[in-house]
């Protein structure tokens, strides 16, 4: 009577185990994601710089997100990773993340405006070192025919803005200016 009473108490324990373990596997998606992620949602990704994870969350809930939303997150995602890169000094990786970007979610301006935003840490980064042909190659990339909000002559309609302050001046009268002052 021992030894069934014992076997019995063994199976009840495998079988509760069992049954913890399966109830385990079938959590929601979410749950999953959150332990694997180890963040919330995407803005608790993006503050923990885990970015596949942010678009993971994104996506899974794309159907639930009105078009607003997920253009949203899909701008914030791209901002948030070409900070970082930049600020890695992972320059043209920044650049990479931008230039993959399609126009639904962010416009034109503002594509040329984050891209501003990374070539001017570039600058900066290689003026910081003293080495201004390299801050000069980074001043290079900007665009020539937009200003540092991204905006060219004829998208300003009337906030027009003069030929000499576009992206690539401004960036190479800054190395000028920290070239004077230095040497």
């Amino acid at each position: 009577m021992k030894k069934i009473n014992h076997l019995f108490q063994l199976f009840s324990f495998i079988t509760i185990s069992l049954l913890i373990i399966s109830c385990d596997n079938f959590r929601a998606p979410e749950e999953k994601m959150s332990k694997k992620c180890k963040c919330e949602d995407v803005d608790d990704c993006l503050s923990k710089y885990n970015f596949e994870c942010a678009r993971t969350y994104m996506s899974k809930h794309e159907a639930n997100n009105e078009l607003g939303g997920l253009y949203s997150n899909l701008k914030k995602i791209t901002i948030a990773e070409s900070v970082y890169d930049a600020k890695q000094g992972e320059y043209q990786k920044a650049l990479d993340v931008i230039s993959e970007v399609d126009g639904f979610y962010m416009s034109i301006e503002e594509k040329e405006e984050a891209k501003y935003t990374v070539l001017e840490r570039a600058v900066d980064n290689f003026l910081e070192k003293g080495d201004l042909k390299t801050a000069k190659i980074w001043a290079l990339k900007s665009s020539d025919s937009r200003a540092i909000n991204g905006y060219d002559e004829v998208g300003m309609g009337e906030y027009a803005w003069e030929k000499t302050e576009t992206q690539r001046k401004t960036l190479l009268k800054k190395i000028d200016e920290f070239q004077k002052a230095i040497y």
